[in-house]
């Protein structure tokens, strides 16, 4: 892909290029991304002339990636995991730094890897005497058990479900993911 990317193209494209894969449909994308479809359709044209090679055909409503569109998409799903990787890294430190408190808002939060590790350092903090604040979605965290969250309150911190009651009709959601150590470090 480094053959075509003269710049990095714009974050907000990429989101845009990864949504309407995902979805198989800039329609849809846009639904997701709470945008009138033509913002999507821009925002993939912007994208391909910062590659300048199209990246998608449109066959009515059927979506094609092009030769340089699969490129595209190896490349971020590739550097994706690093990037995600490093962050988590990066945040983990953060929380084991911290010495005054730590807030950490998210959509999605479940068992397993890298969960589990963060729990860790979240418990860590807390034996520190660290204060630790947890706010996370229930829609979009469904599959986590309440129990999860256990050891964290035992062990002084604070965790609560946003929007836990309303799993009918509308839904509020809070899709943040916010981590704010010592009031000063944010990811």
């Amino acid at each position: 892909m480094s053959r075509y990317l003269k710049n990095l193209p714009p974050l907000e494209s990429l989101i845009h290029f990864e949504a309407v894969l995902r979805n198989g449909s800039f329609t849809k994308a846009a639904e997701e991304l709470y945008l009138a479809q033509p913002t999507v359709s821009v925002q993939i044209k912007k994208l391909s002339e910062s590659v300048g090679l199209p990246l998608v055909l449109q066959d009515g409503r059927r979506i094609q990636l092009t030769a340089a569109g699969c490129e595209l998409e190896e490349a971020c799903r590739r550097d994706e995991k690093a990037v995600l990787a490093e962050l988590a890294e990066h945040t983990r430190d953060a929380i084991d730094a911290a010495r005054q408190s730590v807030r950490l808002e998210t959509y999605i939060f479940s068992a397993g890897e890298p969960g589990n590790q963060f729990m860790a350092a979240l418990l860590r903090a807390r034996r520190r005497g660290v204060p630790v604040y947890v706010l996370v979605d229930a829609w979009g965290s469904q599959d986590l058990a309440d129990s999860y969250w256990g050891p964290l309150r035992q062990a002084g911190g604070e965790f609560r479900w946003f929007n836990e009651k309303t799993h009918r009709g509308f839904v509020f959601r809070d899709h943040r993911k916010l981590l704010v150590c010592d009031e000063r470090t944010a990811f």
